[in-house]
């Protein structure tokens, strides 16, 4: 999504678009990881609209919880273990350019269920 869209813009260009505009986000296949599969499968117990893998600029989201304009980042402890100095650089940036706020879930919680 580009910087400075809107929310309502986003929402609906993401609802209308068919990958022809040429945004990575838009129009391209899911690549999900297992643990990413079950959290989506238990936002989408609570939320109506789960967006998987929304890119903002030049960063992807795990999912957009599009209603409540709310992204959440699956951590695992593989790839999320050392990530913590980026993580605050993005999501500050997606603060600051698309006023969305992140929060992050541990892979323990998904795993255990505490989620």
């Amino acid at each position: 999504m580009e910087k400075g869209k809107t929310r309502a813009a986003i929402l609906k260009h993401m609802a209308q678009c068919d990958g022809s505009c040429g945004s990575v986000s838009c129009g391209r296949p899911l690549n999900p990881s297992k643990l990413a599969w079950r959290a989506y499968e238990l936002l989408l117990k609570d939320f109506e609209i789960v967006i998987p893998e929304a890119r903002f600029g030049p960063y992807q989201v795990d999912f957009l919880l599009a209603e409540e304009w709310l992204a959440i980042e699956i951590d695992g402890t593989y790839w999320h273990r050392n990530s913590g100095w980026k993580d605050l650089v993005r999501d500050w940036y997606l603060m600051k350019y698309f006023n969305l706020p992140v929060i992050r879930i541990a892979e323990i919680e998904i795993q255990s269920g505490i989620c």
